[in-house]
């Protein structure tokens, strides 16, 4: 027989999350399999959504409900749950034992279950209190209601003690409405099992078993969405993100204009916004939030225009018939603070406190080729307007490596720093409730061991969430006898291999062969990368394949990498089904590594077609390079385009050189004076060698190294200070004698000087990674170079020594530590000298901690100050040290001449580099003096790590010594 348990929720208004969390638990454990069929649950509260009460007008609303609904004495359990408000008051009629009157209907319903059950034992009553202190602010109108109902919960907590003050009832605090959802579930769980045992045992073994009931799961099919995000149809089967979903709620309560999840790609950021927060805000988890008009849409999902993404997200909100997207579009672009309006419209005939909440998923997609350059900033200004109307809430989700894309614009920078939300990877147990509930959702079963395998594999990776997907999704597909299996889990060689297994069965034929030329216009078509390498999908038009090509997309549809739609006209599009699929294909992967920077090339080729003007100079000699490289797989337009572009330039030079026409004798003539006085003033400018940026470094002796904690006495321990952060890589200190002054660069080697090596060498100039986006021509030219590696920058001094005449190298190691010190011997150069650490070095501090860990991951203790600079800022911005020197702690790491020791044991005494013959054995070559992204430990004059010498990275460049005749 089945056990009808009622279950009384008790609550105000202002824990209407909880109470939505509540009804959530009970649908979820009326159908685990220890109660099925076992136990039928029934929620009574005054505010049921499926089963509102008809409450009599003849009767006050506390008579009406009593009548419409069980009482909470003739319940089985009551939870009562508060917060900051002890609810509505009742009528003078409704007075307790004492005459004195109740404060409110909550606590007439907590006082009716907790009398009866001491006299009868039963209810069971549980009280839950949240320990969040509500925020009072003095221009609320209602303050004075806020305090009053504050000290109504702090008065009835009270009548929990004893004069004494010790406690003579019991309650449950909890800190957020996720863990109250934990708290209750753990507690019902117990109770019920409780329940089943005494029943069990009270029953004679003689007695007939009733008929099994038909199982019921809360999940039809497959609980596990593969690569594909959450919505909000999938709240049943989304798990493990509480906590963060209850501090978005907490953003959005406390009137956040713009609020941000930031994260890597695959860590869960669209359906932690999707599943997670707008269906909590649908049910009231804040007050007036189930009236609110919810929207979403993404920048590039209508093809280069975000604004008509937006339009067409908003159109049915609207009056019938008063827009048309193009319209709209135009007029969103044209007048940003139309915006309120629309939103007034959107929200007509809702309540005052209605807001129109705008979900702008996968944000970054606005600074990618996708989208018109011309619209980004004008969008931006849109975004501001709707952070500045009361009638809007704007969520939007961004890729932690596009973050600085959104620096580059002051009034959204000024947005995501009060508006971030940096979303980590989940913790362990968050884990196992990602692949056990969903399981008990469908009614399937995980074979032991299989959620702790996955576990493991998973790691501590953000962006491994939508690989965890793929997998499971592809072991239900898998599963036997309803069980998921280590055994097919290992068949798919764990969270690594699902994907590549996938792959690599759709790109080959059916006589399992592999077609490049296919294969080279789909990867091409449905990817892009990044300045810093990192692969971004990109939305391609079916019928812009061949029919080679489009047969291998649909097996890459087939096996869920690659999906589709449709858009508004009717025509067909394709893109990668998460990006997660482009790191976790080894195939997919290697092959945009080895074609980065031709696709980094083609996209500024687009740009510069674009603009209409032929190439000329550097650009034109990279795309002469790049033709021979790339023919077959440019297009007949950008083929034409650089053709075109050459022959004009041939035209020009022939100009130049006086060879035109009669016609062009005086054009000629004036060329070939002004255009030698042109190259003359540009030489002036930027010329190969200033001795003004050059420092003369006297003869000297210094400790080179650092002196650890208890360190034994040695012959120049005397000289160094303890340095708390001493490495054995460090040690130990040792005395060595500069005996020849020599000249060091006063600042690192920048991009407009390196630019002029690789076009004198035809060499392809390096990525500067994004950095010099939103800076003025002139302090991105003046960057230092970074992406170089230890052979680049030796090839570029032999260049420069060739060119001028002089005799440049890299510094040794002990030259750049002497250089370093400028004579101090603290672990950092500046101490001793006036201002901050942040005056002299550009490293990881205070101002931008935040932003560079949701980015980067970095977690280590930044500088205790602030500096202008999150990244690469341009040379000499900073203080010199006492020998006039810039940027020798932070910046960027740089190389140096010699070999990497483990340690300075054998160290030679002189300035001379320590190398191991011609070359390093090891192929370890020595980087020092720490960059932007480092914290103080790193910029260190002593401290040194090493590199390969073909190794190039966003924060390691180089600076120039000179030898003096």
């Amino acid at each position: 027989m089945v056990d009808t348990v009622r279950i009384f929720l008790s609550s105000p208004g202002d824990v209407a999350d909880e109470r939505g969390l509540a009804r959530q638990v009970l649908l979820s454990l009326a159908t685990e399999r220890a109660f099925l069929g076992k136990v039928a649950i029934e929620a009574v509260s005054w505010d049921d959504p499926g089963n509102p009460a008809a409450l009599d007008a003849g009767l006050t609303p506390q008579e009406a409900i009593n009548r419409a609904r069980p009482k909470p004495s003739e319940c089985d359990v009551v939870a009562v749950i508060l917060w900051s408000r002890l609810g509505t008051p009742l009528p003078d009629k409704y007075r307790k034992a004492d005459q004195s009157l109740y404060r409110s209907g909550t606590e007439w319903e907590f006082l009716d279950a907790f009398q009866h059950a001491s006299l009868h034992g039963r209810p069971t009553v549980w009280v839950y209190r949240r320990s969040e202190r509500k925020a009072v602010y003095l221009d609320d109108p209602d303050r004075a209601e806020i305090i009053s109902q504050g000290q109504a919960v702090d008065a009835f907590f009270e009548e929990f003690k004893e004069p004494g003050g010790a406690l003579c009832r019991s309650y449950h605090p909890y800190p957020s409405p996720s863990e109250f959802a934990r708290l209750f579930e753990k507690h019902l769980r117990d109770w019920l099992t409780r329940r089943l045992e005494a029943a069990e045992a009270e029953t004679p073994p003689s007695t007939p078993r009733s008929p099994e009931t038909p199982a019921t799961k809360l999940w039809e099919g497959n609980p596990y969405r593969g690569l594909k995000p959450f919505g909000s149809e999938h709240t049943p089967i989304f798990f493990g993100r509480g906590p963060e979903t209850d501090e978005l709620l907490k953003r959005v309560r406390d009137g956040v204009p713009v609020l941000a999840v930031i994260g890597a790609s695959g860590s869960g950021k669209s359906s932690l916004v999707a599943a997670g927060l707008l269906p909590r805000l649908a049910a009231g988890a804040i007050p007036g939030s189930a009236h609110w008009v919810q929207v979403r849409c993404t920048p590039a999902e209508q093809g280069d225009d975000p604004f008509r993404a937006l339009a067409l997200a908003i159109i049915p909100h609207l009056p019938p018939g008063a827009h048309t997207a193009a319209d709209l579009a135009e007029r969103l672009a044209r007048e940003p603070r139309c915006i309120d309006g629309l939103a007034g419209q959107a929200l007509a005939g809702r309540t005052g406190s209605a807001r129109l909440l705008v979900f702008i998923d996968q944000f970054e997609e606005l600074f990618t080729a996708r989208i018109k350059e011309t619209l980004r900033a004008p969008f931006v200004e849109l975004l501001e307007a709707m952070a500045e109307s009361t009638r809007l809430r704007t969520v939007l989700t961004l890729r932690a490596d596009y973050y600085e894309h959104c620096t580059g614009f002051e009034s959204l920078a000024a947005r995501l720093r009060d508006g971030s939300f940096p979303l980590a990877a989940p913790g362990g147990r968050a884990v196992d409730q990602m692949i056990e509930r969903p399981a008990e959702a469908a009614g399937i079963d995980l074979e032991p061991g299989l959620a702790e395998d996955i576990r493991r594999d998973l790691g501590e990776e953000g962006g491994s969430l939508a690989l965890l997907g793929f997998t499971l999704e592809r072991l239900y597909e898998l599963r036997r006898d309803g069980t998921l299996s280590r055994a097919a889990y290992r068949d798919l060689k764990g969270i690594a291999g699902a994907v590549e297994i996938q792959g690599e069965k759709a790109v080959r034929d059916a006589g399992g062969r592999v077609d490049a030329r296919d294969l080279w216009g789909v990867f091409d078509a449905l990817a892009e990368v990044d300045e810093k390498g990192g692969a971004v999908r990109r939305r391609a038009w079916l019928d812009g394949f061949s029919d080679a090509e489009q047969a291998l997309v649909q097996r890459l549809i087939d096996a869920r990498l690659v999906t589709g739609d449709r858009a508004d006209d009717g025509r067909p599009w394709v893109e990668v089904a998460h990006e997660a699929v482009l790191r976790a294909w080894p195939r997919y992967r290697d092959w945009l590594e080895q074609h980065r920077d031709f696709k980094l090339w083609r996209k500024h080729l687009g740009v510069w077609m674009d603009g209409r003007e032929p190439l000329r100079g550097l650009p034109l000699a990279k795309a002469r390079v790049m033709l021979g490289e790339w023919r077959d797989q440019l297009t007949a337009g950008e083929r034409g385009y650089i053709e075109d572009s050459a022959a004009r330039d041939r035209r020009r030079k022939r100009l130049l050189r006086g060879g035109a026409g009669l016609a062009f004798t005086g054009l000629a003539a004036a060329a070939a004076v002004f255009y030698p006085a042109y190259l003359a003033e540009q030489e002036r400018r930027s010329p190969l060698y200033r001795a003004a940026d050059w420092v003369r470094i006297e003869p000297g002796e210094f400790c080179m190294g650092s002196r650890g904690k208890d360190e034994p006495p040695g012959d120049c321990q005397v000289d160094t200070p303890v340095d708390p952060e001493a490495r054995p890589a460090e040690k130990p200190p040792h005395r060595v004698r500069i005996e020849k002054a020599f000249l060091l660069a006063r600042y690192e080697v920048s991009f407009e000087e390196y630019d002029r090596f690789s076009y004198d060498t035809n060499r392809r100039p390096p990525s500067d990674s994004g950095f010099a986006a939103g800076l003025a021509p002139e302090a991105a030219k003046r960057l230092p170079v970074i992406n170089v590696s230890w052979e680049d920058a030796r090839a570029y001094a032999q260049w420069l020594s060739q060119k001028t005449g002089r005799n440049f190298r890299l510094p040794t190691e002990a030259e750049w530590e002497y250089a370093a010190r400028a004579s101090t011997r603290a672990p950092y150069f500046w101490e001793g000298l006036p201002g901050t650490a942040c005056d002299y070095a550009n490293g990881f501090d205070r101002a931008h901690e935040q932003e560079l860990k949701a980015r980067f991951g970095m977690d280590w203790t930044p500088l205790p100050c602030d500096d202008p600079y999150a990244t690469l800022a341009p040379v000499g911005r900073f203080r010199p040290n006492r020998w006039g020197l810039h940027d020798l702690a932070g910046n960027v790491y740089e190389w140096v001449a010699d070999c990497y020791h483990d340690s300075y044991a054998g160290a030679p005494p002189g300035p001379a580099a320590w190398m191991d013959g011609t070359e390093c054995a090891s192929g370890r070559r020595v980087i020092r003096g720490g960059s932007w992204g480092d914290g103080p430990a790193a910029l260190r004059s002593a401290n040194r790590y090493w590199i390969t010498p073909d190794y190039r990275n966003f924060n390691l460049g180089f600076r120039l010594a000179q030898d003096l005749k």
